[in-house]
C-alpha cells in the first residue's frame, strides 16, 4: 500500500486512550510507507498503532488489533475527541 504523507506536525504529546497514556511518537525513519506518526505506551513499552491521516486537519485514525479502528481529533484548545468507527 502506498501511503502520502502530508507536512502537518502533530503538537499533542499524549492521549489516554482505555485508561493507558499513549505518548505520540514521530517515526525517526520512515520506510515501508509507513504513516510519520504512531502511538507507544512507553511505561508498559508497548506499539498501540499507527496513526494514519485522514485528509482532515488534526484528524487521524488508528487501528487496535481486535478492537476496532477509531478517529483522533485534535482541538485548538488542546483537547482531543477519540470515536470508535
Amino acid at each position: 500500500m502506498s501511503y502520502k504523507q502530508s507536512e502537518e506536525k502533530i503538537t499533542f504529546k499524549k492521549i489516554i486512550f482505555r485508561g493507558s497514556t499513549f505518548s505520540i511518537l514521530e517515526r525517526k525513519h520512515l520506510k515501508d510507507n509507513k504513516p510519520k506518526y504512531y502511538l507507544f505506551n512507553i511505561e508498559n513499552k508497548y506499539y498501540l498503532s499507527s496513526l494514519y491521516e485522514t485528509g482532515e486537519n488534526n484528524t487521524y485514525y488508528f487501528d487496535v488489533r481486535d478492537d476496532g479502528k477509531y478517529l483522533l481529533k485534535f482541538n485548538e484548545d488542546g483537547t482531543y475527541k477519540i470515536e470508535e468507527l
